[in-house]
């Protein structure tokens, strides 16, 4: 027998973590682990929701800026000239 059979064999032991514990344990961890998976669920959802109301306002104001940008343009056609146009001369 060569030195390389012992080492070269694949591993076949290897213990889960979750093996080790009681049941009472898993039990609780399982418990820890779904209420933070409902408390991130929670906070996911508020985000998204916060996430939604920016997006509309910044469309409103954008919105609004758009008007404001056409009004001012109609101003400008109405009077003929630009108001920067006529300082520079």
């Amino acid at each position: 027998m060569s030195d390389c059979d012992s080492s070269c064999r694949p591993q076949q032991e290897y213990v889960r973590t979750n093996q080790l514990c009681d049941g009472w344990t898993c039990l609780k961890d399982e418990g820890r682990r779904l209420k933070r998976r409902e408390k991130n669920r929670v906070a996911a959802q508020q985000s998204r929701k916060r996430q939604t109301q920016r997006a509309d306002q910044l469309h409103e104001a954008c919105e609004l800026l758009e008007q404001r940008n056409r009004k001012l343009k109609r101003e400008v056609l109405k009077t003929g000239s630009c108001p920067t146009s006529s300082q520079s001369k």
